[in-house]
């Protein structure tokens, strides 16, 4: 599936909408991987009171992509003067604020 569309976007075979669409709810399930992943990990992190073997530095880099994210966001919508910045992206937005929760509990 994840080949197949892309090539029949290629070709010219489905419509703008279909395609948006199918970026739409592939960005969605993107997020329900990453929540998954944080909260197996969070879970994990608690059942044994330890975080042995998870690095810092990972911790360190993925809240930095959460920000920046965020504020890469946040300067779009103020510079077109509204919220389209963050609505019209909020896959990306969820996952920046989700990467930052998550950071932040571990």
């Amino acid at each position: 599936f994840m080949i197949i569309v892309p090539c029949l976007l290629w070709c010219g075979l489905l419509e703008y909408g279909v395609w948006l669409d199918y970026f739409y709810m592939v960005s969605f399930f993107k997020i329900c991987c990453t929540l998954t992943k944080y909260s197996k990990q969070t879970f994990h992190n608690y059942r044994q009171k330890s975080t042995a073997g998870w690095n810092i530095w990972y911790n360190f880099l993925e809240f930095t992509e959460g920000f920046l994210s965020l504020v890469q966001i946040v300067l779009d919508s103020y510079m077109k003067r509204g919220r389209s910045g963050i609505i019209g992206n909020l896959a990306v937005f969820l996952l920046g604020i989700a990467t930052i929760a998550f950071d932040g509990i571990f």
